[in-house]
Parts: structure tokens; sequence; C-alpha cells
């Protein structure tokens, strides 16, 4: 193949990549996201206990961001061990913030005031599943 015929194939290629909706994105740090989101992910967990407290735990270029908090009605306890947060900078984890969403029966979804998603699969079910709010605070080590 010559010099030319190469080139426009890798343009093509290149070109058929861009276009295609189900190619996975990278942020400029590098970091996975998901393929319909323009939003960096990080990894982590979430454990709770019946008195309406959680921590949550996420790891991003090898720093740990913590979330920890409470929620404003009583929840049973619960452990998410696949939680996921999805965020637009680093700006957003830090300080106290309000959040609203829902845990249970299988799920959990947290959405912070600024912006950031927490969510994930429970280890275990819990019934009945109940719209929360309340609030927590970033921290890093």
């Amino acid at each position: 193949m010559s010099g030319r015929t190469l080139s426009r194939a890798i343009k093509a290629d290149l070109l058929h990549s861009k276009s295609s909706s189900n190619q996975l994105k990278y942020s400029s740090s590098k970091q996975l996201l998901h393929p319909s989101s323009t939003m960096p992910s990080a990894d982590g967990f979430i454990k709770s206990t019946a008195g309406g407290r959680f921590a949550c735990t996420f790891s991003i270029d090898d720093l740990m961001y913590n979330f920890s908090g409470s929620f404003a009605s009583s929840v049973p306890a619960f452990t998410c061990n696949t939680a996921t947060l999805a965020y637009t900078n680093l700006n957003q984890l830090v300080s106290t913030r309000s959040f609203d969403g829902r845990v249970g029966p299988n799920n959990i979804k947290l959405t912070l005031v600024n912006g950031p998603v927490i969510d994930g699969v429970l280890d275990m079910p819990i019934s009945p599943g109940s719209s929360v709010s309340g609030s927590g605070v970033w921290t890093g080590n």
C-alpha cells in the first residue's frame, strides 16, 4: 500500500471512530468516560449505618476523595461496593454539599446540588426504596 493510500485509510478510520456513538471517550486527564457522557467518572464504594449516616470513597488520579454525611430521614443500612461518581471537575469535590436522590430497592443515586452524581447497585436490596435528601462534606487524602 502506498504512503498516500495508507494516509487516506488512517484518516477514514479516524473519521469513522469519531462518528461512532459507541466509541469510549477520554477526558483530558485520561479517565474513562461513559459512551454517552461528557463527565469524568471514578469508581468507589458507599457504606451506611442504620443511624442514617454514610461514607463514600472514590479514587481519582491515585488520590482518595471521601464524601460523608447523613440522610435527613431514616434509611436502612446498606452497602454499595460498585459506586460511580460522575463530576465535571475536581473543584466540585470540596466543601459541604446537599443532595437529593433515591435509595433502594436495588440501586442508589444521589445528585449533589453542585452537579456531581453518585450512583450504583446495592450489594443487597433494601425495602422499601425511598426518596432521600441530606448533606455531606468532601475530604481528600
